[in-house]
């Protein structure tokens, strides 16, 4: 008597989830069966979607479905998801060394080059802060992994995933700001410490400049004097450049002009003095408080002599 053996059905299995570290080289587990079966063990399988949760390179959540038929017609439908995993610090980065150049050629500042075991070259490149501090050129970047958050400032150490280059340019400059001198200032007062502005210019092909004179404008100064302003200009290399310029400060003065087609006078002077008038240059001369400037005398047949006095 012949036994025939009874028919098995095969098993299609899937594969379990797995997690795996950020490595180059990892690929799905496809639905196998194990034990076989007496009818078939060939597994056709098609594979429905691949879908990654994240943007991000170095960590994600990658699911693949598949649906998977054996001769039998027995069939399945399988999903595995993998989680890809970062465990690296941070990528690897080359930062450019520090530099001089010549003032007036051209030049940037050389940005650092990251790569990541997961990422590759796709890092972030992001400049912190550029600080200029005299002929000194500072600026800071932070190289980071896709999706890493970074401090702002980097205050502290930054984040793990993410590395910071420091490149310093320094400027070589000789060359003498131009500083553009101000016109001696003659003002007419009656005062006496009297404060008078000025405004002070200079440029500089290279650096910024700073301008300063002594005395500084807007410092008061005395009647009937002749004063020295020394104006001093500096760049932020250290260059500097000097001139000087007068304060005069005098008593106003009266100008007197005739009217056209009359005997008549016009009188100006500057605010602050009182007109006086007299019928003979010696004298008596007498105020005349209430008139202001400019004053047109009346027409009289008697000389009269003006002046200017301050109280």
């Amino acid at each position: 008597m012949v036994t025939n053996p009874p028919i098995t059905v095969p098993q299609i299995v899937c594969a379990t989830n797995k997690t795996i570290t950020c490595v180059a080289g990892w690929t799905f587990d496809p639905p196998t069966v194990p034990g076989g079966g007496t009818c078939c063990t060939n597994l056709t399988l098609t594979i429905l979607s691949t879908i990654t949760n994240s943007s991000c390179c170095h960590t994600a959540v990658v699911t693949r479905a598949w649906h998977a038929i054996d001769c039998c017609s027995n069939s399945l439908d399988c999903t595995q998801r993998v989680t890809v995993v970062d465990t690296n610090t941070g990528p690897v980065v080359n930062c450019a060394s520090n530099k001089t150049v010549l003032c007036g050629t051209a030049w940037t500042f050389n940005p650092p080059v990251g790569a990541d075991t997961c990422c590759g070259t796709n890092v972030a490149v992001s400049i912190l802060d550029t600080v200029t501090n005299g002929c000194a050129i500072t600026r800071r970047w932070v190289v980071t992994k896709d999706c890493y958050p970074v401090d702002a400032n980097c205050t502290n150490g930054c984040i793990t995933g993410a590395s910071v280059c420091t490149q310093i340019v320094t400027l070589i400059d000789t060359n003498k700001p131009t500083i553009i001198c101000p016109t001696n200032i003659i003002f007419l007062t009656c005062s006496t410490n009297t404060p008078i502005m000025w405004s002070l210019s200079a440029t500089d092909a290279c650096s910024s400049v700073t301008v300063t004179s002594s005395p500084p404008s807007g410092a008061s100064f005395n009647r009937d004097t002749t004063n020295t302003v020394l104006v001093v200009a500096t760049d932020a290399c250290g260059n500097t450049n000097s001139c000087s310029f007068l304060v005069i400060v005098r008593r106003p003065t009266l100008n007197i002009v005739l009217a056209g087609g009359t005997n008549a006078v016009v009188l100006s002077w500057a605010d602050g003095g009182i007109l006086q008038d007299a019928t003979n240059v010696l004298g008596p001369w007498t105020d005349r408080p209430l008139v202001t400037s400019p004053y047109t005398n009346a027409i009289t047949t008697a000389r009269r002599f003006y002046r200017l006095r301050c109280p």
